[in-house]
């Protein structure tokens, strides 16, 4: 694909996407958008917030650190391996 070709697309995207964002201005077309719209968000948003908050709060009290699979998989790879 040229450089002028993926920047054309690329622009195209990104007008698309934009206009995806952003409600409609005409009565009818708000009215129906509000209709679809998902009336629980706002009681998400609250329940993101808290298990955030609740997130934060535990890794503080983690007494040690929490590693991930990686980690541990290196750590018992450089342990008792003997090299031949």
């Amino acid at each position: 694909m040229s450089f002028a070709r993926g920047t054309v697309l690329c622009l195209w995207l990104i007008a698309v996407l934009a206009a995806c964002a952003t409600p409609p201005t005409d009565p009818i077309d708000r009215a129906a958008f509000e209709q679809r719209n998902d009336p629980l968000e706002p009681l998400n948003r609250h329940i993101l917030d808290a298990n955030q908050v609740l997130d934060r709060i535990l890794l503080r009290l983690s007494p040690r650190p929490m590693f991930s699979p990686l980690q541990k998989m290196r750590a018992r790879q450089s342990g008792t391996c003997s090299r031949i």
